[in-house]
């Protein structure tokens, strides 16, 4: 890794070390002198950020953090290139929890200036489920676009809109992620999207439990409505909470005896192991006893 191949700017950043801000709020690293100017070169680090974390050699632990300082200084120049070549590099490495965590001030940092990209991405994340197959990426997209949407009130329909179209396509989409979804639109207070909420939530199973969407995350329709403020917490509302968990009882207890029976065929198969083991030991000891006695008879 050699520094000398970047501007004299950029450099700094390969003796920072660990940045010592709260992982929570950045420091603002465009008093490191770095301009819009510097662009490419920070993008070009973030792209190979596996690089920087893999690199071994002197002065290893400040290298590993210079993509951080390099995608957190793009974020702070408004530059929405950073999103889709930092979510690439998450991709080959979902183990990094730094990296995932710094993931929510990017988009927060980047304000209203990353929507177009993340509502591109998202297409694109959606569209191609094989690029993203734990939804990780698009998990993370659609919280971005909330949170921007509640600390800026001015651009918060258009994040419901977008959020409102990828809701649109429940039946193509993990239920998981359409979770995400509505739980999202419903922090933003989305009332006028009940209707396609309602929607989602309208084909269920043979359990009774909505087919697209998992209500044991953030609760089921009734539990929706009335934090929308669209239902009292009346007897009615009652009722279909506890079949909601109930559902989630009977489901969940289920699993629990399979594991628990899995655990005892384990505990069984560990049992029979061991005592065939102890077996072949004693035949060995046996088999070592008897050619001991008859060397000892030929003496």
């Amino acid at each position: 890794m050699n520094k000398e191949d970047y501007s004299i700017e950029i450099q700094k950043l390969f003796s920072l070390g660990q940045p010592d801000d709260d992982w929570q709020k950045w420091n603002n690293y465009l008093d490191l002198q770095i301009s819009s100017a510097h662009a490419d070169e920070l993008l070009k680090i973030v792209a190979n950020a596996q690089n920087f974390f893999n690199y071994e050699g002197e002065e290893e632990d400040n290298i590993y953090f210079v993509p951080f300082y390099a995608w957190r200084i793009l974020a702070q120049l408004g530059e929405p290139r950073v999103l889709k070549v930092f979510w690439e590099s998450v991709i080959k490495d979902y183990d990094n929890d730094l990296m995932i965590d710094d993931s929510h001030l990017l988009m927060k940092s980047l304000g209203t200036k990353g929507i177009p990209e993340i509502e591109t991405l998202i297409s694109y994340y959606r569209d191609q489920p094989e690029a993203d197959p734990d939804n990780e990426v698009l998990s993370r997209l659609y919280n971005g676009l909330k949170e921007i949407a509640l600390d800026h009130p001015e651009v918060k329909e258009e994040c419901l809109q977008i959020l409102g179209k990828q809701l649109q396509a429940y039946k193509k989409q993990d239920p998981h992620m359409n979770t995400e979804l509505i739980n999202a639109l419903v922090l933003l207070d989305a009332k006028d999207q009940i209707e396609l909420i309602r929607e989602a939530f309208s084909e269920v199973g043979e359990d009774g439990s909505p087919v697209y969407v998992d209500e044991h995350f953030f609760g089921g329709l009734a539990e929706t409505e009335l934090k929308l403020g669209l239902r009292k917490k009346d007897k009615e509302y009652e009722k279909l909470a506890n079949e909601r968990v109930e559902r989630f009882r009977k489901k969940y207890f289920a699993l629990h005896e399979v594991s628990e029976a899995l655990k005892e065929i384990s505990q069984q198969q560990t049992e029979y192991i061991s005592l065939q083991a102890k077996k072949q030991q004693k035949r060995k000891k046996n088999k070592l006893q008897k050619t001991a006695r008859k060397k000892n008879r030929k003496k």
